[in-house]
């Protein structure tokens, strides 16, 4: 799909039309997806998040400015949606991980890849919420520093130090002892 027929998708969702949204939502569910996945590290969360986004979208794309603006404002909406998410969450995401690693113990490889992914799990659970949208964002997503600084509504030198401080964090925590 190419810019100009994006923007006018947009557009027609804009003027209400239904039948654009839902291409919409074709368009953008991946992208939702792995940004609330990249958050949570929880599929069905995850999953929820998107559902969630897409309706809060549905029912406030007409108060959108531009079709220009779209992808960063329906960005900061399954962002919100994520932060939103972690802060209820009062679960043990560690007592989860063990139980994994134990009904994989009988593999070694699979015992390995499975202390290897919750061992980065948890170097990310350790940071900041902050630290972490700002990491998922960049690294996960792509995005660069200037449409990070737009998402997050935050200023770009605070983009830059919260990426960097959170990179430190993560190589210490993941370097070999």
């Amino acid at each position: 799909m190419t810019d100009i027929e994006l923007e006018s998708l947009i557009l027609s969702a804009m003027q209400g039309k239904k039948e654009a949204f839902a291409r919409l939502i074709e368009r953008f569910r991946t992208y939702a997806f792995q940004t609330a996945y990249g958050f949570l590290q929880d599929r069905m969360d995850a999953e929820d998040v998107v559902q969630e986004a897409f309706t809060k979208a549905y029912f406030s794309i007409g108060k959108l400015q531009s079709p220009h603006a779209f992808h960063s404002w329906f960005s900061r909406i399954v962002t919100n949606l994520c932060l939103d998410r972690l802060k209820r969450r009062r679960y043990s995401l560690a007592s989860e991980r063990i139980e994994e690693v134990a009904e994989q113990r009988d593999s070694a490889s699979g015992l390995s890849r499975s202390l290897e992914r919750l061992t980065i799990e948890e170097a990310l659970g350790r940071l900041s919420p902050e630290m972490r949208e700002v990491l998922v964002l960049r690294e996960l997503q792509g995005f660069d520093y200037q449409e990070i600084a737009e998402i997050l509504r935050i200023p770009i030198g605070t983009v830059r130090s919260r990426l960097h401080a959170g990179r430190l964090h993560l190589r210490k925590h993941l370097a070999p002892e």
